[in-house]
């Protein structure tokens, strides 16, 4: 049975481009079936075609499967083709309207934060929050530990 399972994903695979990747992944969706949904959202993301949904559902099943080498992998790969984090500016020709420029629609900073620091990924979680200026995720976090990093708090607020 599991044969009959790895054979229609290496099937599905072939379909990335052509077929709604929700298709797939309702399909997948299953605690037994973790590796094979892992292996299409992984292909997903090679070809660039995994959306924030995507991206957080593969870095949920790597924190499940405790795939620490992935998780790496995959937070690299987000935080270095993710644009710097989201500002507020003035709009163009005007002095009083705000403009927010738009995240990715790779990546959700807050979303990642949340899953990695649940998982028990603090340290990851961490790193997210300091480069995408998530303040109070960051001094949360810290904290939160055990025992609370009262001196990277405050060095951080400072």
């Amino acid at each position: 049975e599991n044969n009959e399972f790895d054979s229609a994903m290496n099937q599905y695979c072939h379909t990335i481009g052509y077929v709604a990747p929700s298709y797939v992944v309702m399909k997948f969706l299953d605690p037994y079936r973790i590796t094979n949904l892992v292996m299409y959202l992984e292909k997903l993301h090679e070809k660039g075609l995994a959306a924030k949904e995507h991206n957080n559902l593969l870095l949920a099943c790597y924190t499940k499967i405790k795939d620490d080498a992935k998780i790496s992998w995959l937070l690299s790969s987000l935080l270095s083709s993710a644009p710097p984090p989201a500002h507020v500016r003035r709009a163009k020709n005007s002095s009083t309207s705000l403009e927010v420029s738009s995240e990715s629609s790779k990546f959700d900073p807050k979303q990642t934060i949340t899953l990695l620091s649940n998982a028990g990924y603090t340290e990851n979680a961490l790193q997210v929050a300091l480069k995408y200026h998530e303040h109070v995720a960051y001094l949360d976090m810290q904290l939160s530990k055990s025992p609370p990093q009262v001196d990277d708090a405050l060095s951080y607020i400072a």
